[in-house]
């Protein structure tokens, strides 16, 4: 079984510059189950990537003891990251992905780079 999954990068609580983009993913575990592997894969770097990077505007970086410990973790960050001063938002989604791999090896994912979509207006909810 697969799951087409919707992850949302940016600010997701809109309480800041309100942009957000979001990629989707076709992966062999269940948003529930992707979860928890994120959970694990935190326990198992030291520290939530979500929590603890790239939370200001403009906060791009890495600093060296996390990319150490992603390093001591096993994940390639040299792989995953061209620079990591200054991540994009697709190094971001591998790097999300790769801690939840950590937690279940067992998951598999790619990009739905051609996801479906439909648009059903409501211009008008936005100010």
């Amino acid at each position: 079984m697969t799951f087409e999954i919707s992850l949302r990068v940016g600010d997701v609580n809109g309480d800041g510059h309100d942009k957000v983009d979001v990629y989707n993913i076709i992966t062999n575990k269940s948003p529930g189950a992707v979860k928890q592997a994120y959970e694990k894969g935190t326990r198992k770097i030291g520290f939530s990537i979500v929590e603890t990077l790239c939370k200001n505007e403009g906060d791009r970086e890495i600093s060296d003891e996390h990319w150490e410990q992603l390093a001591h973790a096993g994940i390639l960050v040299g792989k995953h990251i061209a620079d990591r001063t200054w991540l994009d938002r697709d190094e971001w989604v591998r790097l999300y992905m790769e801690v939840c791999k950590l937690g279940d090896p067992k998951l598999t994912w790619k990009h739905a780079k051609n996801a479906s979509w439909i648009d059903i207006g409501g211009y008008g909810f936005f100010e």
